[in-house]
């Protein structure tokens, strides 16, 4: 993208969602100042960009910036059949695994993680124009907190899809467990499906150091007075989960009950 002089439109039309951008707000975000008329040069900077694809790529089957309208509103847009960005594909391939049965699922969102390889737009090289950070509304920073919570989601879906799956599939779900307990220290729901995956594996050893991982978390977090790590209380739900765990993967059930001495 970046080879291009004058990358900006491009850039825009990028990150953006695939049902383009209302015309009058492109023009507001390419131009600060007051024009004459923002559709005519608006006009003349797709010209300008539609004829430099075509020079780097000429044997495009489309227009790659077709005039078109979305709910009875003109938007500029890329049309995606032609050219697309990372950042469309990561979503087509989110929506596409909505409706696909696991083993397909599985694929498609493994597809679209290897897609998302840090936020939007934070690249050494980029260039940096207002409407990313300066003005409303913000569209790198909107776009970034976007992406993020779709790519939790992924990893999310993903996860669960591997723990109900397969046993091959299971040490990469634990590693999606383990990395999404890490950033949300307090979600009893992400540390129980950790704690399950154990138990299908039946590694004790992984158990426990889960169950420590989860306690220095509390610690952490501030949620205990306790300082002896291996002493620190789990919720009841937890504890109970982890007792039956240790039952029936051969684990420790008597060391250190939480709480007691």
């Amino acid at each position: 993208m970046l080879k291009i002089g004058d990358p900006e439109l491009l850039l825009l039309l990028a990150v953006h969602a695939v049902t383009g951008i209302a015309s009058e707000t492109v023009a507001d975000m390419l131009w600060d100042e007051a024009r004459a008329d923002p559709p005519g040069d608006l006009r003349k900077k797709r010209s300008k960009l539609r004829l430099k694809l075509r020079r780097l790529v000429p044997d495009l089957p489309a227009d790659p910036l077709p005039g078109d309208a979305y709910k009875g509103e003109k938007v500029v847009l890329l049309d995606t059949w032609v050219v697309s960005s990372d950042v469309h594909e990561f979503a087509e391939l989110l929506d596409l695994a909505h409706g696909l049965k696991p083993p397909d699922a599985i694929e498609a969102y493994e597809a679209a993680l290897a897609l998302y390889r840090g936020d939007l737009p934070d690249a050494s090289d980029m260039r940096k124009y207002r409407w990313m950070y300066d003005a409303d509304p913000q569209i790198a920073l909107g776009r970034r907190g976007e992406l993020r919570a779709m790519h939790k989601e992924a990893r999310l879906k993903l996860a669960g899809l591997l723990a109900e799956g397969p046993e091959s599939g299971l040490a990469h779900a634990e590693e999606l467990y383990s990395a999404l307990c890490g950033e949300d220290l307090d979600n009893e729901h992400l540390w129980t499906a950790l704690f399950r995956i154990h138990e299908r594996t039946g590694s004790s050893l992984g158990l426990e150091s889960a169950v420590r991982r989860f306690r220095d978390a509390q610690v952490e977090l501030g949620t205990t007075n306790v300082t002896d790590i291996d002493r620190v209380p789990l919720p009841p739900n937890l504890e109970r989960l982890v007792q039956q765990i240790r039952r029936r993967i051969g684990g420790t059930t008597a060391e250190h009950t939480a709480g007691g001495d």
